[in-house]
Order: structure tokens, then sequence, then C-alpha cells
């Protein structure tokens, strides 16, 4: 049985991310102020080259080539996230099945 913590990490971290999207892009002329440095926070590392271009983002410049660089930090983010996970679990040893009776243990 696989481990279904990362799935459900990675759905709700994207799931989120695309809500923020949608509430700061909201209308096509405008970006809602609280909403962009919450996104750019949850999406940083891949976000922080939007930092030197923040005065570029507050006067709505370019606002779609934002909105692709933050989608495309989160789904890098969620990659290095379920790949982190699925490593230390294997480190750790928890995605081993768990022993049956029927099954004899392994000794090495």
């Amino acid at each position: 049985m696989q481990p279904r913590g990362p799935k459900i990490t990675v759905t709700a971290y994207l799931t989120v991310v695309a809500i923020l999207l949608i509430l700061s892009f909201d209308s096509p002329s405008a970006i809602l102020e609280p909403w962009i440095w919450l996104l750019m926070l949850i999406t940083l590392p891949g976000s922080a080259i939007a930092l030197p271009f923040s005065w570029s983002l507050a006067h709505e410049a370019g606002m779609a080539f934002f909105a692709l660089l933050f989608a495309g930090s989160a789904v890098f983010n969620s990659y290095l996230a379920s790949r982190l996970w699925g490593y230390f679990l294997n480190r750790r040893g928890g995605n081993e099945p768990p022993k049956t009776e029927d099954q004899p243990s392994r000794v090495e």
C-alpha cells in the first residue's frame, strides 16, 4: 500500500495556489495586493525571481507572465516536495508493506 500523504499534501498545496492565483489576478487590469504577496511567499524559492520586478507587478505590467511564473513555481515546488517526501520515507523504511503472519520476516 502506497502512502497517501504526499499526494494529499501536493493536491492541497496546488489547490491553495490555484485559489490564490484567482484571487490575486481577479480582474484583467488590476491585481489585489495582499493576495499577491501571499502567493509570492508560498511559491518561494521559484517566485524569488519576481521580487526584483515587484514594481512592475504592482503597476500591472506583465501580469500573464507573472501568473505563469507563480504557477510554474508551484508545480516545481510540489514535485520537489513529493520527491523529498518519498526519499525520506524510503530512507526511514516507511514504504515497506506491513508484515503478516504467513509472510516470513526478512533477515539479512
